[in-house]
């Protein structure tokens, strides 16, 4: 008889102890069914599928150049007065942009710790705009539809602001600085002849290095290229991204498609190469090769693996600095679109000024995270600083 009670109450506690957590399991299901009332930011970083320790420059083993420039020892979080200032671009579901957004909506958290929001919204400064146009073979095709596009950035330019042109291919070369004549810089940076190469890597490096000096205004910097470096001897990606990440600047690029014209125009760019006078090594070398099995070190600027490895880059340098990338085909139209949409982006991008709780006297990488009390948002932003 004891027996059988002792089996009734066992059945009991296991029929409540089991209703007790279907309860809970409906509970969870209803709240998880409840829709976030905010939005939060993620990395943008792409996936790597390359990992960046086995992407090298050609010339690995070279010694590193020495910069002009003197050693730069600000840092992102020492720019403005000591404020952290977090770019922060904000957009609805359908890629609209949102521009309303309020400080008291906003949270931004460092390292997963809720910091102080001093101010959001768009600084009153004068931005610093560097463009940089590739000059190297795959580009010569449509060169022309390139500057064509370039009213669409001009549109948003500011009187006080400076524009200062570059071209590159195996090097940097400064072309002007933009005052209130856009035709004499867009006039100034076709005349620049195409040479062999693009050392993508270096250029990074060395603009950073040797021209982005100002510590107060806004730093922005603005590639237009199809992101595949195949002469770099002094940087390579890991260098690339971690100098980008120490510096108060924010890539923005326009990663142009030139894959399919250079595969199967390569004699045309050899050609309209030889009437710009350009050295013809590389091109020739490159187009020789065409059809053989390739690897990314030989870095011919030709293969699937490049062309990955390039958009990666540039989507990562991107990423780590609050800026974005706009990937087109090599037409007018979608090149017009392109500036457009980097113009818009730069001119109404806010920013996030806090002080942190903790000073980074380690100089430690800090990890950032922001919320805004609105659901359904694609939230952008610089996702770190040292």
């Amino acid at each position: 008889m004891s027996k059988v009670i002792i089996i009734l109450v066992l059945i009991a506690t296991i029929q409540t102890v089991t209703a007790q957590d279907e309860k809970k399991s409906e509970k969870t299901r209803e709240a998880q069914k409840k829709p976030l009332n905010y939005s939060e930011s993620k990395s943008y970083r792409p996936i790597r599928k390359y990992p960046i320790d086995k992407i090298v420059s050609s010339y690995s083993n070279s010694k590193k150049r020495k910069s002009s420039a003197k050693k730069k020892t600000n840092h992102y979080s020492q720019n403005l007065t000591n404020f952290i200032m977090v770019p922060i671009s904000v957009f609805k579901s359908n890629g609209e942009y949102v521009s309303d957004i309020r400080k008291d909506e906003v949270k931004i958290f460092e390292n997963g710790i809720e910091q102080e929001v001093s101010f959001l919204g768009i600084p009153n400064t004068p931005l610093n705009i560097f463009l940089l146009m590739d000059k190297s073979p795959s580009f010569i095709r449509f060169e022309k539809k390139l500057y064509n596009s370039l009213d669409e950035l001009f549109r948003v330019i500011k009187a006080n602001d400076r524009v200062s042109g570059f071209v590159f291919n195996n090097a940097l070369e400064f072309v002007a600085t933009y005052t209130d004549n856009k035709k004499k810089l867009i006039g100034a940076l076709e005349k620049k002849k195409t040479g062999s190469g693009t050392s993508l890597y270096d250029v990074s490096e060395l603009l950073l290095k040797d021209h982005v000096q100002d510590k107060q205004n806004l730093n922005i910097i603005i590639f237009v290229t199809d992101g595949v470096d195949t002469t770099s001897r002094y940087s390579d990606y890991k260098q690339s991204i971690k100098m980008a990440e120490n510096s108060n600047a924010i890539f923005f690029s326009i990663l142009i498609d030139t894959s399919k014209q250079y595969k199967t125009n390569y004699l045309g760019n050899i050609a309209r190469a030889r009437r710009g006078s350009i050295v013809l090594d590389q091109i020739l070398k490159d187009s020789l090769s065409q059809g053989k099995n390739r690897t990314v070190t030989n870095r011919t600027g030709q293969s699937k693996e490049e062309y990955e490895i390039g958009q990666q880059f540039m989507s990562e340098l991107a990423a780590s600095t609050g800026g974005r990338v706009v990937f087109v085909k090599p037409k007018l139209d979608q090149l017009k679109q392109a500036f457009e949409i980097i113009g818009t982006t730069i001119r109404l991008q806010n920013f996030i000024g806090y002080k942190p709780q903790s000073p980074n006297k380690s100089n430690d990488r800090k990890e950032l995270k922001v919320r805004i009390n609105r659901p359904d948002l694609i939230i952008r932003i610089r996702d770190n600083y040292y």
